[in-house]
């Protein structure tokens, strides 16, 4: 392009005059003009903090950033309606059919619903192109019938679609492994291979009324595990309080939530019989312990944590060093976590007085 013999101060005053959806437009004019972006706005670029994708139940899809107002959109039109001529949008190529429709009253941008997964990881690549890795990608999936597979996500918040296979799952964890938070809602029953990459996410949410969750807690290497609406057996619980009261696993596990547990199967007196469960004192008493905790941040594309505590009675001592780890038990649910890891570590206090 002519413009790019420009001296750079004039190609700085230009680029400063745009928007980043209209400098990213531009970058796709040749791989110079993105060169060319990358050079003199690099400082401009560094402001851009996080992407965030949404793939709406209405095959919608949506890019958000935290710099200006960018929010570019996505929408389908039906093989009937299709009057794309592809405009190699984002670096696809022209049998993509994406483009940006002449009305100004239509959507940004729309595309054919059969192209939807090429299409999704083909805007993902090109901006990891441009922003690389310092940006936080996040992705948000309500869509039917899909399972992404973008590479380098660092946050999902994920509704398995009905007939999601082991190799969709597989495929999808293993282009995003060690994510930071994951939020899973839908039957996980037999499509976990033992050794899959979800295992290493940092903070994982588990929300699944079919699925069994006794594989997932002891393969396990991240910091926090939450399940809500799944079903457990109670030697499940007690293996892994066994296993991380011996120090043989569950090293880096500092916090276990299992909420709503379907059949009534935790027995607080059994579990203290099978783990050697300390007490103190009477069942009245108790305390409270807090911590911080990763949750979804795909409303606004922050890292979003949130206050979490409960109060516990109980408490296990780890034989080789002497860690603590408080718990709490009812017929229903089971929470643990560790004390070294808690936001009010003088709770400590607590053992030495009621012993």
């Amino acid at each position: 392009m002519k413009f790019l013999t420009f001296p750079t101060l004039i190609l700085k005053d230009i680029f400063e005059n745009l928007t980043l959806e209209q400098l990213l437009i531009l970058s796709l004019c040749s791989k110079r003009t993105t060169y060319a972006i990358q050079a003199i706005q690099s400082r401009q670029l560094k402001k851009v903090e996080y992407i965030f994708y949404k793939l709406t139940s209405e095959d919608q899809i949506i890019v958000r950033s935290n710099w200006e107002t960018f929010n570019v959109k996505l929408s389908t039109v039906s093989l009937k309606d299709n009057n794309i001529i592809p405009t190699e949008l984002f670096g696809m190529k022209r049998e993509v059919e994406c483009c940006s429709p002449p009305s100004k009253l239509a959507p940004r941008y729309i595309y054919i619903k059969k192209d939807r997964e090429m299409i999704m990881e083909k805007i993902h690549d090109y901006f990891y192109q441009i922003f690389g890795s310092t940006v936080y990608y996040q992705l948000e999936s309500y869509a039917d019938g899909f399972t992404p597979r973008l590479k380098n996500i660092n946050c999902s918040d994920i509704i398995l679609p009905n007939g999601t296979s082991l190799f969709d799952l597989k495929t999808f964890f293993n282009s995003s492994p060690n994510q930071e938070y994951v939020r899973i809602r839908g039957d996980l029953n037999g499509k976990l291979t033992k050794n899959s990459a979800l295992f290493t996410t940092e903070y994982l949410d588990i929300n699944s009324s079919k699925t069994h969750g006794d594989d997932i807690l002891l393969a396990f290497k991240g910091i926090s595990i939450r399940f809500q609406d799944t079903m457990f057996h109670a030697s499940t619980i007690i293996w892994f309080l066994n296993a991380w009261k011996s120090g043989k696993g569950f090293h880096n596990l500092k916090f276990v939530s299992i909420a709503s547990i379907p059949g009534r199967c935790l027995d607080k007196n059994k579990l203290a019989e099978n783990v050697g469960i300390k007490s103190l004192g009477s069942p009245d008493d108790t305390f409270e312990v807090k911590w911080i905790e990763r949750t979804n941040g795909a409303v606004d594309g922050n890292r979003n944590w949130r206050d979490r505590s409960f109060n516990p009675n109980q408490y296990l001592i780890r034989d080789n060093d002497g860690e603590v780890a408080f718990i709490r038990v009812t017929m229903f649910s089971f929470d643990f976590a560790v004390w070294s890891a808690l936001g009010n570590p003088e709770v400590i206090d607590y053992i030495d007085m009621y012993n």
